[in-house]
């Protein structure tokens, strides 16, 4: 919800009678965009994946739907419109399906990007698009804590007046115990996952989990060497720094994308 709100809210200033399409609209932030275009009373347009997710938009009382597993949806979007486009765009897609998302905004558009493949791959994206005055803002809401609290408790603010007033409701979600992990990731990384998926860490196998303070202590050897995947920075760096602090003497630390290692 944050994540939603922070895009169509603050960035995109969506309001009544703008059109906003919503790629990916039955995983958890889809919804949550969802609800809150409906609540300013803006016309959505949106994808998913699957003719069941498509069902479910439906029912949800989505103006338009459309597959997102093709490349059509950018003609029927202009289609819907009489040539017009829309006014937002909320993205996950990738490399030719953004591209064309970008030709479906109209004059003064706002392209809200929270996908992070084409990113890290240093994807090229042509310019011509912009010439309608279009912004383009990229989306990590770990960044807004970090380099503009200011924003990100405003925006927190409005998200629970928005809660409390019942404007916004829970998403839908599938439950799997701490035993199943692994059957969650799976569920998650083949798509079948409408809203959100959730581990349940309160028993494992049958046994109540420890809170930290009753776990046995960590014991760290100065003679062993600690790899740390994804090291170099945000929480892997300071995992390391952790380890370092309790006795760890041989760290090493591997980029995200294996294009850095350092050893300390």
């Amino acid at each position: 919800f944050f994540t939603a709100l922070y895009a169509l809210s603050e960035l995109a200033d969506l309001g009544e009678g703008d059109r906003v399409l919503i790629h990916g609209a039955a995983g958890g932030v889809g919804l949550a965009a969802i609800q809150y275009a409906q609540h300013v009373g803006a016309e959505i347009f949106a994808t998913a994946g699957s003719a069941s997710k498509r069902a479910l938009l439906d029912a949800l009382g989505v103006d338009h739907v459309y597959d997102s597993r093709t490349l059509q949806f950018a003609q029927r979007v202009l289609d819907d419109t009489s040539g017009e486009g829309v006014d937002v765009v909320l993205n996950c897609l990738s490399g030719e399906a953004l591209r064309l998302s970008l030709e479906v905004l109209r004059p003064f558009g706002r392209f809200l990007e929270l996908g992070k493949r084409d990113i890290y791959e240093n994807s090229r994206l042509g310019l011509r698009a912009f010439r309608n005055n279009i912004s383009y803002f990229c989306i990590d809401v770990d960044q807004l804590f970090e380099h503009r609290p200011r924003v990100a408790k405003r925006v927190n603010a409005e998200l629970h007046g928005l809660l409390a007033d019942g404007a916004l409701s829970p998403l839908p979600h599938k439950v799997f115990p701490a035993r199943d992990i692994v059957s969650a990731f799976t569920y998650m990384q083949q798509s079948q996952h409408v809203g959100k998926v959730v581990v349940d860490m309160a028993t494992v196998d049958g046994l109540e989990a420890k809170h930290d303070n009753e776990q046995e202590p960590l014991v760290l050897r100065s003679d062993a060497t600690y790899l740390i995947t994804g090291g170099t920075s945000g929480l892997g760096l300071a995992a390391a720094k952790w380890l370092a602090d309790r006795g760890a003497r041989h760290i090493a630390l591997i980029s995200r994308h294996a294009s850095e290692v350092r050893r300390e």
